[in-house]
């Protein structure tokens, strides 16, 4: 599973970056986790098509806190 995002222009207004899922296969999801580390309690999922993800501007290294 790949731990990458890229920003993209929201659609609906340019002055809120949005993030996007890239290079997860098809068939994989992105983990949402509780904290930045891999053993951390996974709260969500992202599908590997996934868009709109909003940042909170926190970063953690190469984690980034998304609501």
């Amino acid at each position: 599973m790949a731990l990458l995002l890229a920003l993209g222009a929201s659609s609906a207004a340019m002055a809120q970056p949005t993030l996007r899922v890239i290079d997860t296969a098809p068939n994989d999801v992105l983990n949402v986790r509780e904290y930045p580390t891999t053993d951390a309690r996974i709260i969500g999922m992202i599908p590997p098509d996934g868009r709109g993800i909003i940042p909170t501007g926190e970063r953690n290294g190469n984690g980034v806190f998304v609501r």
